[in-house]
């Protein structure tokens, strides 16, 4: 009996000498792969995250350059005041002193909200609907899309989307008036979104760097002669005199 447990012993040796590894052996290995697995797969999560946000990124700085120069365009802004659909700049169309009533005199997402107009022949043509009820939007990597929401719980498919401002400095005058256009960039896709939290531009926050905005200051609101233009989002860019006539 002795002799045959030690015949057992010694080819479990042999075997454990023809593989070259135990159980144990095989144990430590299977967890260390295991290890090495999750950790290659984070990897590969991490280098996917990084390449989708800086997509975003770009595409957001591209949405906004795209804005900056739609609102900047002189003929573009005639076309935007002559649309009958933004009600709201019947005063500009008029050109007589806009009432403080109907006119913000400040930057609020929630105020004044038009629908842009391009720089085409007279009367032009809507480009953006930039007012809250709007449904237009874009996906993360900029492609148009329909289904955005400035409020509610989000949208996946359909998350960016430009809410378009104007104000005046001041209400209730004529002469010495700054026009400004804003394009303010609302971020919501839904809660479980990698990004929101990274990307926080929503109707409630200040102009930052995915924002666009233009101030125009006019010597009358009589002839729109424009004396000076101040581009920027949360801050001013640069400055310059021009000498423009809008009609």
């Amino acid at each position: 009996m002795l002799g045959s447990k030690r015949s057992v012993t010694d080819r479990l040796l042999m075997l454990r000498n023809n593989f070259g590894m135990g159980l144990v052996e095989l144990i430590v290995a299977a967890g260390l792969a295991t290890v090495v697995s999750l950790a290659i797969a984070t990897l590969y999560e991490n280098m996917s995250y990084g390449q989708k946000r800086v997509a975003l990124t770009d595409s957001l700085l591209g949405k906004k350059l795209y804005f900056q120069k739609m609102i900047e365009d002189d003929t573009a802004l005639s076309n935007t005041i002559a649309a009958a659909v933004n009600v709201n700049m019947q005063c500009l169309r008029d050109k007589v002193v806009c009432n403080s009533v109907h006119v913000a005199t400040a930057f609020s997402s929630s105020l004044d909200q038009i629908t842009l107009y391009n720089n085409a022949p007279n009367p032009g043509a809507a480009v953006h609907d930039g007012r809250i009820t709007s449904n237009r939007g874009f996906t993360e990597k900029g492609a148009e899309c329909v289904g955005f929401s400035a409020t509610g719980p989000g949208n996946d498919s359909c998350p960016v989307g430009y809410i378009i401002n104007w104000y005046l400095s001041h209400a209730g005058q004529v002469g010495g008036i700054s026009i400004t256009l804003t394009a303010k960039m609302i971020f919501n896709p839904t809660t479980n979104n990698k990004f929101k939290q990274l990307i926080n531009s929503n109707l409630t926050t200040p102009l930052g760097p995915y924002d666009a905005s233009f101030t125009k200051t006019v010597v009358t609101l009589i002839d729109m002669n424009v004396s000076s233009c101040t581009q920027g989002g949360d801050y001013s860019l640069s400055r310059w005199q021009l000498s423009l006539f809008f009609s």
